[in-house]
């Protein structure tokens, strides 16, 4: 529970609200996340952090080759939806990304041409 003393504007604030902590210190009033412990890496884990590193690495290659402009083109023409169903268009990096991080994870090697289309 938080507690709010206001004015015009918020003289004090205290206290937590869904997961964020409101404190007040020399620098003023601010929000901060909880502390969280950090846990041992499982399997899974590492199999996704393996996956994002192959993946970000092919994308090193496919910029180093001149590749970077195609998958910005593609992105361009092929728009995705986020989680309130806006259209959003993808950063050349963000389709590579969304392309080849789950072939990384199944051991496929990634892909540093966009798809014909």
């Amino acid at each position: 529970m938080s507690l709010v003393k206001t004015a015009n504007p918020i003289i004090d604030i205290s206290g937590s609200v869904g997961g964020s902590v409101f404190s007040r210190d020399a620098s003023g009033l601010h929000l901060v996340s909880p502390h969280r412990s950090v846990h041992k890496a499982s399997p899974p884990q590492t199999r996704r952090r393996r996956a994002f590193i192959t993946a970000t690495r092919a994308w090193h290659q496919a910029s180093a080759a001149g590749h970077a402009q195609l998958w910005k083109l593609y992105a361009g023409r092929h728009p995705g939806r986020n989680r309130i169903g806006e259209t959003i268009i993808y950063t050349g990096y963000q389709i590579f990304m969304r392309f080849n991080i789950y072939r990384a994870y199944n051991n496929v090697a990634c892909i540093l041409l966009p798809p014909e289309g």
